[in-house]
């Protein structure tokens, strides 16, 4: 997420501190283009608007900025072989709460809802089929479909 404070930091003339707060607000020059390329599947941080920073205190900080949005996204599964267990697990969670809660949207609908069930039971099986033994087969479940 250092990279979306930077990037607003260098379209704006003010503090990080007052960016933080204040975002898009104090934007004065045109953001720099830049890509992605993540390497967890799940948490859609690649897509967003939003940035999750802590301070040299430790504070965390919400920045929501337009320079927190990539102009392109490279996803690649592969990528997610290098990341620790607990990190996929933590984003295979995150993948079935967003699956959940489109579930649970006042303006959900049978098509939505159905691809959110899917993505839930896909979800659930890539978890289950990454926590056995043998680390290599269970974070590559999805080639044998």
């Amino acid at each position: 997420m250092a990279r979306q404070v930077l990037l607003a930091r260098l379209c704006s003339d003010a503090p990080v501190e007052q960016v933080l707060r204040e975002g898009d607000a104090l934007l004065c020059r045109p953001i720099p283009p830049f890509a992605a390329i993540p390497t967890t599947a799940g948490t859609g941080s690649e897509s967003t608007t939003a940035a999750l920073v802590k301070d040299a205190q430790g504070r965390k900080h919400v920045l929501r900025s337009r320079a927190c949005r990539p102009q392109w996204v490279a996803l690649d599964p592969l990528l997610t072989l290098s990341v620790p267990p607990a990190v996929t697990a933590c984003t295979g969670f995150d993948t079935v709460m967003h699956a959940l809660g489109a579930t649970t949207n006042r303006a959900t609908n049978p098509v939505g809802e159905a691809l959110a069930l899917q993505a839930m039971v896909l979800s659930f099986h890539a978890l289950r089929a990454r926590a056995r033994p043998g680390l290599a087969a269970g974070r590559r479940w999805w080639r044998r479909r």
